[in-house]
């Protein structure tokens, strides 16, 4: 049924979404309801798609095992085990090559819904999205190599660095206010290889390190006529450092300046992470933003007046 309802869920997506699997790439601006017309079945297909790899993935390890087991005792049962175990794989090779990063339902669908409340049904939204990853060669930034000689090879250290820029947002709420946010990754990946050498054998092992850091941008202009400062005067608020359940945020570097009919606040904020798979904390987003819209107030209709 797993796979019946994976194909069932791809099928209903259409050219625009299937074009998206394959790219991992969109760059427009959609309402709040076409956002959510594009993104929700995205997020349908792929959430499936996951499940069903967990599940093809240990089809696979115990028809493989069993198969070579019965190879010997009933060698007909073995071979069919095998033929399925290389389907399988097929099936599963096809559902990874179609898995989007987790960042697309589990921060970019969230993210929308919680900018929806604030904004009409007609503003439009738009965003940039790239999901292709980072180890891609426009995205390296720099390249590092130690130790790479014929007489002392090991242990030999590449380093690379990249900067990937996945996600670029802005829109207008509800009450004027403009919004704008860009979130980049800067990542080293640090591959060690080193050698062992023993009694009756060598043994040369790489291990790879990540280390990622993370930058939110946001920019909020809110208009004159609406809001005023909240502390007028006061400087760059000093910053703050957390500890999270999925690493280590530093806390955001906020500055304003008037423009000739907004105020334009902007921050950033630093999120350290260590594993690769990591989704992007939706929370650190919404607290980003609140601390923005705490640093002014609306103004009262008796001030207006």
């Amino acid at each position: 049924m797993g796979l019946i309802e994976t194909w069932a869920k791809y099928r209903v997506l259409d050219a625009r979404q299937r074009e998206f699997i394959n790219s991992r790439q969109r760059v427009c601006v959609l309402t709040k309801k076409e956002w959510f017309q594009f993104l929700r079945p995205l997020a349908e297909f792929d959430m499936a798609g996951d499940r069903m790899r967990g599940g093809l993935g240990c089809s696979i390890f115990v028809c493989f095992f069993i198969g070579m087991i019965t190879l010997v005792l009933f060698p007909p049962l073995g071979v069919l085990l095998w033929i399925a175990t290389f389907v399988i794989w097929i099936i599963y090779r096809m559902l990874a090559k179609r898995d989007l990063n987790n960042n697309l339902r589990e921060f970019i669908l969230p993210l929308v819904e919680i900018l929806s409340q604030d904004m009409d049904s007609d503003a439009g939204l738009k965003m940039r999205i790239d999901l292709r990853g980072f180890d891609i060669d426009s995205k390296r930034i720099s390249h590092r190599e130690e130790n790479t000689g014929w007489f002392a090879p090991y242990p030999r250290t590449i380093e690379n660095q990249y900067q990937d820029p996945w996600l670029e947002g802005e829109t207008r709420l509800a009450d004027g206010t403009t919004l704008s946010w860009k979130i980049t990754d800067h990542i080293r990946k640090r591959e060690v290889t080193s050698k062992r050498t023993g009694v009756s054998k060598t043994k040369i092992r790489t291990k790879t390190k990540y280390k990622i850091r993370q930058m939110l941008q946001l920019r909020l202009a809110p208009k004159h006529d609406r809001y005023v400062l909240a502390c007028p005067g006061s400087g760059k608020p000093e910053l703050e450092s957390a500890q999270g359940d999925s690493g280590v945020t530093s806390g955001d570097r906020i500055a304003h300046r008037l423009g000739n009919n907004r105020h334009v606040l902007t921050s950033e904020r630093f999120h350290m992470e260590s594993q690769i798979d990591h989704v992007f904390p939706k929370d650190l987003f919404v607290k980003s933003l609140g601390e923005l819209f705490m640093r002014v107030r609306p103004i009262s209709g008796e001030s207006k007046g």
